[in-house]
């Protein structure tokens, strides 16, 4: 998706893990992605295998690799645009 660069494909591995999960809408979830290194990717939306990062602010690509991926939990949160939180 290199048109379209704070969009992101998730693997097989995560896509799996929240096909299990309650929706927080009509086909779509908010998560928090959680990375190695303790930095936190909350209220981003998934869909179909898609995460959506546009709204993140100060970043014009996303920011992390799907290797740096430690957890991800379904917040249903959608107050707001991503957030990073350290």
């Amino acid at each position: 998706m290199d048109d379209k660069p704070m969009i992101m494909q998730l693997p097989l591995k995560w896509t799996a893990h929240l096909r299990d999960q309650p929706e927080s809408g009509m086909s779509y979830q908010i998560i928090t992605i959680v990375l190695n290194d303790g930095r936190r990717f909350e209220r981003v939306p998934y869909c179909a295998g898609y995460i959506d990062l546009t709204g993140l602010p100060s970043y014009w690509r996303v920011p992390f690799s799907e290797n740096e991926i430690s957890t991800i939990v379904v917040t249903h949160d959608k107050s707001g645009p991503p957030r990073l939180k350290i």
